[in-house]
């Protein structure tokens, strides 16, 4: 009987902390949108949170450069994922992965987390790998 109740009580614990963790996932992507939305040179963020294939949480989405050249929309795009990756450090998200989030210059012109370094600090340059905490060095973050 007390078998019994452990393996329930350690059931419902762990049901409780995978519930606890969704609840944060949907919310994740507007408050990184809104952190990227007050970089100067962002016009908007479409972003949102889920978990990938590996069930590891990911923001993706785009967000709007205003920059006619493409150095100029890098320039920006960097700032804005400084944004976005101070906030995942600061709330403790260290492995949210967020290569999915694309920066558009123009309906022709995207960019992306592989664009910041020739040299990537990813071990295999693939935007799925590109997560929060690979990106602290870059920002002063370690």
């Amino acid at each position: 009987m007390v078998a019994r109740r452990t393996l329930m009580g350690a059931a419902l614990a762990g049901a409780g902390l995978v519930l606890a963790s969704c609840g944060r996932g949907p919310a994740l992507g507007p408050a990184v949108g809104e952190a990227m939305e007050d970089v100067e040179g962002v016009s908007g963020a479409d972003l949102e949170s889920g978990r990938d294939n590996r069930f590891r949480m990911s923001v993706t989405g785009t967000v709007s450069l205003d920059a006619t050249d493409e150095t100029t929309g890098l320039a920006i795009y960097d700032e804005a994922m400084r944004a976005a990756v101070t906030l995942l450090h600061d709330r403790g998200e260290d492995d949210v992965v967020v290569g999915g989030i694309t920066g558009v210059l123009s309906e022709v012109t995207e960019l992306d987390a592989l664009a910041l370094d020739p040299e990537f600090p990813s071990e295999d340059h693939r935007l799925m790998y590109v997560t929060a905490s690979s990106l602290y060095g870059r920002y002063g973050l370690d």
